[in-house]
């Protein structure tokens, strides 16, 4: 028997949720909704960062944490990288 690695299964795991919207990620299937804010444009009376967030449903793998280490990859254990 093969072993998968994390990053092999995840990547099949992800393409099977980006199929769906924020709004029908479907948790049981290994997907959970993931916000991510990006600055659109800055404010010309105030000069500041205007932010919209927008959420999409990624992909996690089993023994997920429920966390994403910013910046970087999900923390997941029970998986060898």
């Amino acid at each position: 028997m093969v072993e998968t690695s994390c990053w092999d299964l995840l990547a099949s795991i992800e393409e099977n949720c980006e199929r769906y919207s924020a709004e029908q990620c479907p948790t049981e299937q290994r997907c959970t909704v993931y916000a991510r804010e990006i600055i659109t444009e800055f404010d010309s009376q105030t000069g500041c960062p205007i932010e919209e967030t927008i959420s999409e449903c990624v992909g996690v793998l089993p023994g997920y944490s429920g966390r994403i280490a910013p910046p970087g990859p999900f923390v997941f254990e029970g998986c060898e990288e």
